[in-house]
Formats: C-alpha cells, sequence, structure tokens
C-alpha cells in the first residue's frame, strides 16, 4: 500500500480494488464491488484515498516554506534565528512564512538591484547612491553634468499634506519644489577610497519634533524618528567587505519646508 508522494492520489474505487486484490485466494473471498466483502471493505478505503488526497495536498504546500505549515517549525530550525530581527524570529504566520521564505530562498548579490529589494521585502523604501573620485577624462571643471538617471523629479514635485491636499498659494497656484535630484553629484574632488562608500537613504519618516514648553534642554532630542535597524543589519551583514554604507535619514527632498509649523508634508510625483 505505500505509495510515492509523487503520484496524484487514487480515487477510492482503485483503492478497494488494491485491497480486494489483498485478500487470500478463495470461494470465500470474492473479489467484486457489489459483494458484501467489498462493502465492509468500502469504507476503508474511501478513507485511505482521503488520506492520499489530504497528504498530496499538504505535501504542495509544506514544501515551500512561503506556504508551509507542519513543516514551517523546521525550516525556522534549520536557518536558526535571524541575527537581524528582535527574538530571531517573526510572531504572526505570516511574518514567518515570508521570513523563512526569504531566508530560504535568497541567492545574494552586490548590486543597487538587489539591496533596494532586500529592504523593500522589510517593507522599507531606499535610495542607493554611489560615490566616485573625481577622475581624469571624464570630470569637467565646474561643468561635470549629472546623468539622466540621477533626476528624481527635474521639473520638480509638488507639495501636499499628509491628507493628500495639495499646498496652493493665495492664488492658488501649487506649490512646487525646485528640481530634486535623486544622488547628488557622483564626480567629485575628493580621495580614491571615495568609491569604497555608499549612502543608503531612507523614504519618509514621521518626525517627532521638539517643542518649547514640553522639550527638556539637554535631554530632549531635536527631532526623533524611528530607525530601520533591521534593514541596516541586514545591509551591514551582506555588504561587500572592502566597502562601507552610511545610513541616512535626513534626506532633504524629503523634508518639510517649515517643520516648525507642525504639518508633516509628502512630496507628490508629477503626473505623467
Amino acid at each position: 500500500m505505500g505509495r510515492a508522494m509523487s503520484t496524484p492520489p487514487r480515487r477510492w474505487e482503485l483503492v478497494l480494488d488494491e485491497l480486494l486484490a489483498y485478500l487470500p485466494p478463495g470461494f470465500a473471498w470474492p473479489r467484486d464491488h457489489d459483494s458484501y466483502l467489498a462493502a465492509i471493505l468500502e469504507p476503508l478505503a474511501r478513507g485511505i484515498a482521503r488520506l492520499e488526497a489530504e497528504a498530496w495536498e499538504r505535501r504542495q504546500t509544506e514544501v515551500n516554506p512561503a506556504t508551509a505549515i507542519d513543516l514551517l517549525e523546521d525550516y525556522e530550525r534549520i536557518l536558526g534565528p535571524d541575527p537581524c530581527r528582535d527574538g530571531g524570529f517573526a510572531d504572526t504566520l505570516e511574518e514567518r512564512r515570508s521570513l523563512a521564505a526569504a531566508r530560504w530562498t535568497e541567492l545574494g548579490g552586490a548590486s543597487v538591484p538587489y539591496f533596494v529589494g532586500l529592504a523593500d521585502r522589510r517593507g522599507a523604501r531606499i535610495y542607493i547612491e554611489e560615490f566616485s573620485p573625481a577622475r581624469c577624462g571624464v570630470t569637467e571643471c565646474g561643468d561635470t553634468p549629472w546623468p539622466e538617471e540621477d533626476w528624481q523629479y527635474p521639473n520638480g514635485a509638488a507639495l501636499a499634506t499628509e491628507d493628500g491636499d495639495l499646498l496652493v498659494t493665495e492664488d492658488d497656484a501649487i506649490i512646487m519644489t525646485g528640481p530634486l535630484i535623486l544622488r547628488p553629484e557622483r564626480w567629485r574632488a575628493g580621495s580614491p577610497a571615495d568609491h569604497d562608500y555608499w549612502r543608503v537613504t531612507f523614504g519618509p519618516k514621521p518626525i517627532i519634533w521638539a517643542r518649547g514648553g514640553s522639550a527638556v534642554c539637554g535631554i530632549t532630542p531635536m527631532a526623533e524618528f524611528p530607525r530601520e535597524q533591521e534593514v541596516e543589519c541586514l545591509i551591514e551583514r551582506r555588504r561587500p567587505g572592502h566597502t562601507t554604507p552610511i545610513f541616512d535619514y535626513s534626506a532633504w527632498s524629503w523634508q518639510p519646508p517649515d517643520p516648525t509649523r507642525g504639518l508633516t508634508y509628502e512630496i507628490l510625483a508629477p503626473s505623467e
């Protein structure tokens, strides 16, 4: 009765045929489906067929940590605690599956898209900037242009409140930023070791500003924001060994023009 799990489940009629085939020969052991003996064995055949179907279905889900239930603890045991996550493991079933699947299937990499995707899977939005020292034949004194891909919004972007309302002037003109650069100038005077550094800029964060009357001088920071410590750890553990990432939470293009007003602003991408 043993069967390979790669074989699709059988109908109960086929299981009944196999059970009847195991009976000893003789007039007392009929093999017809309409016999009393077949009627006695039919519930057993149906149970075996149902068990095979459930095992087949469970096999399809358990071989993948993204859908596993019974074997999820085994995947986590083999992978071990995540060194970058507080407590080592996720809390909810979906988070545990997602984390186990990401670690089980990760191939690694050393490219900008790889690290951006790594952060995105942990719910963080980042931009990565690579630096290079000035180079003869490439850098033009005072006139090294930005490549097209370095611009985020060449014509500026609209400012909006956190509720999505556009900011306008008294004349109902939409308030726009100036041209926004995704990256600073790539070529600059500096040490040849500049190319060993790269900056990881995180997306907008809720900022708690110090307020007069409630902030304590020397104790309350001027501004507080949540850090992406898990993403920082992941990048640090996977960075090329000769490089040093710099984590930046102060992207100027995401800061409100007047943070002391107590409003949170967002930059809206221009419509196509």
